[in-house]
């Protein structure tokens, strides 16, 4: 994790540094993680169907417009949609600073057979990201028409800070999961 200036740019210079570094765990996850899953049912603009909002939010996970803007900033590079092997830079706002960190797509997902559609990704932590772990962002179709979002994460503390701080780093992880699920499920897009 680097502590930056907020303002700074997001770029090549970043995104040059932590393509060097290596995975914090391994596909499955850490040994000794702890494991959470949440799960959500997406909501419907007015008029909207099912496939309609399974395609927006597909186009978000893809896109990887997850995290409420006011809180996290990123760069995928190489630009463009998520796909395997690509980095992430992630930067969580402090004020006028933020903590930057990354991780490295190692699963892309987009199907659709007989009425079922499912689309997302899997990332691990790159070293010096706060958390050694896996996380994986979904959205699936279901046979009865309704659009369920699923985040998966196994993790535990990957610094030293995030050990000692570990209640405070716990709970600051949950929330920003719930927002990322709470952004992708509703209709808008809130900041």
């Amino acid at each position: 994790m680097d502590l930056v200036l907020a303002a700074r740019p997001l770029g090549e210079v970043a995104c040059a540094r932590w393509a060097r570094m290596r995975p914090s765990a391994p596909p499955s996850g850490p040994r000794r993680a702890t494991v959470d899953a949440y799960v959500e049912q997406a909501r419907a603009r007015p008029g909207e169907t099912p496939e309609a909002v399974f395609d927006r939010v597909r186009s978000r996970l893809l896109g990887y417009d997850i995290f409420p803007p006011r809180l996290v900033g990123y760069a995928i590079c190489p630009g463009g949609p998520v796909h395997v092997g690509a980095i992430i830079v992630q930067r969580l706002r402090l004020g006028p600073l933020a903590c930057e960190m990354a991780v490295r797509v190692i699963d892309v997902w987009d199907t659709r057979a007989e009425g079922v559609a499912e689309a997302g990704f899997q990332y691990v932590t790159l070293r010096g990201h706060p958390e050694c772990g896996i996380a994986s962002f979904g959205a699936r179709l279901e046979p009865n028409r309704t659009v369920t979002v699923r985040i998966d994460v196994r993790s535990r503390p990957g610094l030293l800070l995030t050990r000692v701080g570990r209640p405070v780093a716990r709970r600051a992880q949950q929330r920003l999961t719930r927002a990322a699920l709470a952004r992708l499920c509703r209709p808008d897009r809130p900041s």
